[in-house]
């Protein structure tokens, strides 16, 4: 049974109250929080796009607990009260007299930026480059799709748009990500087998990114850009893990 967002959002903030005192949470944790967040907005984006697909609601709602838990465990205020903006937004009516609903998907991305940004502050300052690197890259992905889902599921295609993201311009995105992946593949040879991996995917994606009112294909970029990042994710954490400590 799915519990209604006033009770969630109670539990949340009684479980942050009797949280340990904050403590410092690894690179790994705060990435996978990040994209758990991105993940259940693009699933829920998804969902309105192919006209109420229940399974896309359902994973995305399936998904919240688990959520609760982590940003629970860490023990910072103002993440939980991001977070409980996000788990808000969420609960929201997506649909109004058989339409999209503009804001409730507006408020869903803004609710959801600003809550990757205030985990943004907890991340560890001192990361091997390599591992830096591939969170850098995942992260300007999760952005992509969060635009392009947004513009997808809006029925004016994002035009009416004028929140947090407001100045990031999704034409100039895949160009900044491709020079970051060149760039990359470069100075850190040893990434080279994960950068080989994702590019047949990105190839596909920049164009489609690029020119959205061209031919949309939402389905496509929500599968392989979520397979990219899932594939610089693990990437990162192998390079933690290889990463002597202290």
């Amino acid at each position: 049974m799915r519990i209604p967002a006033f009770i969630a959002s109670g539990l949340l903030s009684c479980l942050v109250l009797f949280a340990p005192a904050a403590v410092a949470a690894s690179a790994s944790q705060i990435q996978q929080l990040r994209d758990s967040s991105y993940r259940v907005t693009t699933q829920m984006f998804m969902y309105a796009i192919l006209n109420r697909a229940k399974e896309r609601q359902q994973d995305a709602r399936s998904r919240l607990a688990g959520i609760d838990t982590q940003v629970a465990s860490l023990g910072d205020a103002e993440v939980a009260k991001r977070w409980q903006a996000v788990r808000s937004s969420l609960q929201g009516e997506l649909y109004v007299d058989g339409d999209v609903n503009q804001r409730a998907i507006y408020g869903i991305e803004d609710s959801t930026t600003l809550f990757a940004r205030e985990l943004e502050r907890l991340m560890p300052r001192e990361l091997g480059r390599e591992e830096k690197a591939l969170y850098d890259l995942a992260q300007r992905m999760q952005v992509m799709m969060l635009i392009y889902l947004r513009n997808s599921a809006d029925p004016l295609g994002g035009s009416n748009y004028s929140g947090v993201n407001n100045e990031v311009d999704l034409e100039q995105l895949p160009a900044a990500f491709d020079a970051e992946l060149k760039t990359l593949a470069k100075s850190h040879p040893k990434l080279a087998p994960v950068f080989t991996k994702i590019r047949p995917k990105w190839v596909f994606l920049a164009p489609r990114l690029r020119d959205f009112n061209q031919k949309t294909v939402p389905y496509l970029v929500d599968m392989y850009g979520r397979q990219i990042i899932d594939t610089l994710l693990a990437a990162a954490r192998e390079q933690a893990a290889a990463t002597p400590a202290g």
